[in-house]
């Protein structure tokens, strides 16, 4: 399980391999031209620490990542299966107050305020991976998650969640 960056197209040039999350590439950020994946997904990031826009790359050669070049400043391996995917949305920070499961995309969150009777302040997921948008209809600025987020306010997305949906390989490059 592998991703390596080239600093060349066509996995030309210099390359760096990294094995597991690298949350700041330090001597190769924003300068890979094509890439290589082996075994397990992973995801690249325009910024530090798993944040900003974000590409999903299955298994293979990426010979020249177009819009994407000289921009990955981090990177995350998905090891989590796809299957049975589940989060809880909750009302309130720290995972309390009035709670939802969902287990299928929801392009309007609305209904879910509705429901919990307010904003959403935190999730937990039990299963899979998910990709949380500020936008309706999976739109303006994402959020790609794997684990549980307690407070949305120290990560900016206090009353910011608009749509939501479960990781599945349509999602990939």
């Amino acid at each position: 399980m592998s991703i390596t960056l080239y600093n060349e197209t066509s996995l030309g040039g210099g390359g760096q391999t990294y094995t597991e999350d690298v949350p700041d590439m330090k001597d190769f950020s924003n300068r890979a031209r094509s890439l290589k994946v082996e075994g397990y997904p992973w995801v690249a990031f325009t910024k530090k620490a798993f944040q900003g826009e974000f590409k999903i790359y299955r298994v293979g050669q990426y010979m020249n990542l177009n819009d994407f070049a000289v921009k990955i400043s981090s990177l995350r391996v998905i090891k989590e299966s796809l299957e049975n995917p589940q989060i809880t949305l909750y009302k309130n920070v720290n995972y309390t107050g009035a709670r939802k499961d969902i287990f299928e995309e929801i392009d309007n969150v609305d209904q879910i305020k509705k429901e919990i009777g307010g904003e959403i302040s935190s999730h937990k997921i039990k299963e899979g991976v998910w990709i949380l948008c500020k936008d309706e209809h999976f739109c303006g600025e994402r959020m790609f998650t794997k684990e549980n987020v307690p407070n949305y306010v120290q990560i900016g997305w206090k009353n910011q969640l608009s749509s939501l949906k479960p990781l599945t390989p349509s999602d990939f490059e």
